[in-house]
């Protein structure tokens, strides 16, 4: 077969750049930092605290050049640490476990491997090798007690924790002290779905103690309990209660009957460590985040603008600024 000159130089060209483009991508490829995710114990679909750090990790994918993501998504405590120790071998430098139940696996493993940088979500590590991002539940929690009992017709509100933590009592101590902020006299009722990682991740059981709270002339329930905390705004929706959604936006699951959600930003968190990291701002020590800081927040009341009035979603704004400004104190 004959070929031109000129056509053998379009060939070699062609060649030529491809090699080059294939050798560019290899390059910047090769170049990106890998950050490794432990995401939070339980795996995907609660629609909750998971989701909040899902859409943490596209924002930073989005926004933050250079770097490429190892995720790990454990079903239970006990593969933590393998899952660790896989991630370090993979030559990952940073690696960020998502959840209070990763304390202790995180606080072995960075003991073992003092030149990895590691960070936690939801705990506190005192190592020189980790950095700690918690939350003010409490002050969001205080803002939810408050929509609550300004919702509240029966006088008598309820409270569902995923299991006895240190967190989950933020979220309870908050949310009572804030329904007493604006009802003194109003009853609040209090479960727990569990005593393990499956306490959250038991909408089934959500379900049946919400039923039994609204049998029990509960109107308002709070659920921080994770994907069990669906089983509670199911049963709302079907029974045309009220509920508060926890961590994520969850108010569209059912329009009208979720007031409101406290949402607890794991996606800021996230952004920040991992912007600090790519920055060299990276420094071990706890990081709070509070309304101040965005760390908690509520949603716009979008589909429940009609249960409270003008009046009291400007009280709603003044009582958040006076936390913020601290004149009102949580104890």
């Amino acid at each position: 077969m004959y070929f031109s000159n000129k056509r053998i130089l379009s060939v070699v060209i062609i060649l030529l750049f491809v090699t080059l483009i294939s050798n560019i991508a290899f390059c910047n490829e090769k170049n990106k930092v890998t950050i490794g995710i432990v995401m939070p114990v339980g795996g995907s679909g609660d629609l909750s605290f998971e989701w909040t750090a899902t859409e943490g990790l596209a924002r930073i994918n989005q926004e933050i050049d250079g770097i490429n993501i190892l995720t790990k998504e454990p079903m239970k405590v006990d593969v933590l640490k393998n899952y660790y120790e896989d991630l370090i071998s993979q030559g990952v430098k940073l690696i960020i476990g998502i959840g209070f139940f990763q304390e202790e696996a995180l606080k072995e493993v960075a003991k073992e491997h003092p030149d990895v940088t590691f960070a936690i979500i939801d705990a506190s590590v005192d190592l020189p090798n980790v950095t700690s991002v918690i939350f003010r539940e409490d002050e969001g929690s205080f803002l939810v007690g408050c929509s609550a009992a300004m919702v509240t017709r029966t006088g008598k509100i309820g409270f569902i924790g995923g299991m006895k933590s240190d967190i989950i009592d933020k979220f309870k101590k908050g949310y009572e002290e804030g329904a007493k902020y604006i009802k003194p006299d109003v009853a609040i009722e209090t479960k727990y779905i569990g005593d393990t990682e499956e306490a959250f991740s038991s909408p089934d059981l959500g379900k049946k103690i919400a039923k039994d709270m609204y049998n029990n002339d509960i109107d308002v329930i709070f659920a921080a309990a994770g994907g069990s905390g669906l089983g509670v705004i199911e049963t709302a929706r079907i029974r045309n209660k009220y509920c508060i959604g926890v961590d994520a936006d969850q108010d569209y699951i059912a329009p009208g009957n979720v007031i409101t959600s406290m949402m607890k930003r794991v996606d800021n968190a996230l952004f920040v460590i991992v912007k600090d990291y790519m920055d060299n701002k990276f420094k071990a020590g706890t990081i709070v985040m509070g309304l101040k800081e965005n760390g908690v927040s509520l949603t716009e009341f979008k589909y429940s603008q009609d249960l409270l009035t003008k009046e009291q979603f400007e009280k709603l704004d003044a009582i958040k600024q006076d936390l913020i400004d601290g004149k009102i104190v949580i104890k």
